[in-house]
């Protein structure tokens, strides 16, 4: 389960700070990375204490994480809130309960995503 934690380490290490100019940015890489890792956890506690079926949520979940951990890559993260955003169309779409809500919650990820793209 390390691959929960592993957004946290690559918004502190994505970045290349030159001054101190950056400092503020380094601080905000930080206090990300640690929000990041807290959010985890409690999604790994709940996957834990879930009486539903957690093979098919987990594995989704884990889908649409790992593509945003390569969003956040690329650099596209970067902004606070589109961040939570991406956070919140996770969530969503690994607890909800039926099926057929997952496909404009997909839809609404990937318009997000375009418009990160295009700007």
């Amino acid at each position: 389960m390390r691959c929960f934690f592993y957004s946290g380490t690559v918004n502190v290490f994505s970045h290349s700070f030159q001054d101190e100019s950056d400092s503020f940015f380094y601080f905000f890489y930080i206090q990300r990375s640690l929000l990041t890792s807290l959010y985890d956890v409690i999604l790994f506690i709940l996957f834990i204490n879930q009486s539903i079926n957690q093979s098919i949520y987990l594995s989704i979940y884990l889908s649409i994480y790992l593509l945003f951990v390569c969003l956040n890559f690329f650099y596209l993260a970067t902004n606070i809130y589109y961040y939570l955003l991406t956070y919140l169309l996770t969530y969503l779409l690994t607890y909800s309960k039926h099926y057929l809500t997952h496909i404009p919650i997909l839809s609404l990820a990937f318009c997000v995503t375009s418009t990160k793209f295009l700007h």
